[in-house]
């Protein structure tokens, strides 16, 4: 009884109803994208795009129609697409060294698929409410009672520090978080709450200070997910630079990252995108401001690069080339940049869909992979 039309349909009128005219405006769509029950999106999109609230799609499971996810995404200037898995244990990128501001380099750590949504969710919150991601990690969870540590630097600009802690499990409370503030004082945060069911918990710092802080967590004797971010003038952006109606397999997928700080963009900064692949394999790209890389000129804060494993990810089943028949899907690339300079590190994510693209004569190379190498 999937209907789209049926969930945002009710949001856009409630916006045309109780919407505040100056105040940004936010969608957040969660689905499978296999609709089958009337209203489709197809019967509402017009009523839900004259909104112009930005809509932030994420597509549930590998079976989701996920081109109809990103189309939804796509059909608002601001919105965003991100995949997120519904089995087993899902890779992501942490910080090499817990939240260690000198990680430059990242690890890959794994997250069950429900803490994973979690924090696909968490990053849709976070470009929501304007804030900034400053670095992410995860925890298998203690065997003891000792507090775990996790260190980041918050910039002088920085207006507003959120750091928040998600688990799977409910607890009743036993959960003990901490922050720590540059001069090595416990901090008593402006908001501090914890979920009425126990499964995660917000801290909220106005004006913080500038330097390293600490995050203390203990007493959750499980998988979790640790989220810090805020308001700053640092600001980092990811792009998937190939129109949507052109992501078939075999594309040149171009990566740009904006990495700007007050008033000026922040050049000589080292940005690396790292794309997982429906098959599973991680590809790092390195992004570069040199005018060469799709990233317009030199030295602009516009960093580039392409990603180009996309006819390499699953087989293509030969068949019989149809007219009008839509091809088969292919799956989500997950995107996680990280821009770093100095003690400075943010975090950006996204996904993009491909497409199974065309192959006129058979030979599991695809027609646009063909065309583009000759």
């Amino acid at each position: 009884n999937t209907s789209i039309g049926d969930g945002l349909n009710p949001a856009a009128t409630e916006h045309d109803a109780n919407g505040i005219a100056h105040n940004m405006c936010s969608f957040v769509l969660l689905s499978d994208g296999e609709e089958n029950t009337a209203p489709f999106w197809a019967d509402v999109d017009a009523a839900v795009v004259d909104n112009g609230c930005a809509i932030h799609s994420i597509a549930l499971g590998p079976q989701a129609n996920e081109l109809l996810m990103q189309q939804i995404a796509g059909s608002v200037m601001g919105g965003s697409y991100d995949y997120a898995d519904n089995v087993g244990s899902v890779p992501i990128l942490a910080a090499g060294d817990g939240l260690a501001p000198d990680a430059a380099t990242a690890t890959t750590a794994t997250l069950s698929w429900q803490n994973n949504l979690s924090r696909v969710y968490d990053a849709k919150a976070t470009q929501i409410a304007g804030r900034q991601r400053f670095q992410t990690a995860q925890s298998l969870g203690p065997d003891n009672e000792e507090f775990q540590e996790y260190r980041f630097y918050v910039d002088k600009t920085s207006s507003e520090l959120v750091a928040a802690v998600a688990w799977q499990f409910p607890t009743k409370g036993e959960q003990k978080i901490v922050l720590i503030d540059p001069a090595g004082n416990d901090v008593t945060p402006d908001f501090q709450r914890a979920s009425t069911n126990g499964t995660n918990e917000v801290l909220r710092v106005n004006k913080p200070d500038e330097g390293i802080w600490r995050l203390l967590v203990a007493n959750i004797f499980q998988e979790y997910f640790v989220s810090v971010s805020g308001v700053s003038d640092f600001e980092l952006y990811l792009f998937i630079g190939t129109p949507i109606d052109q992501l078939s397999q075999g594309v040149k997928v171009p990566l740009l990252a904006t990495f700007v700080g007050p008033g000026e963009p922040v050049v000589g900064a080292k940005v690396v995108a790292t794309v997982r692949a429906p098959d599973g394999t991680t590809t790092d790209v390195i992004l570069y401001d040199d005018g060469n890389h799709g990233d317009a000129e030199p030295e602009d804060g516009v960093y580039g690069g392409f990603y180009t494993a996309t006819a390499a990810s699953d087989a293509v089943v030969p068949k019989e080339v149809v007219e009008n028949e839509e091809p088969n899907q292919l799956g989500s690339y997950l995107v996680t940049a990280v821009g770093t300079i100095g003690q400075l590190r943010r975090e950006a994510q996204g996904s993009f869909a491909i497409e199974t693209g065309r192959d006129e004569n058979q030979n599991l190379l695809p027609d646009a992979w063909e065309d583009y190498y000759g």
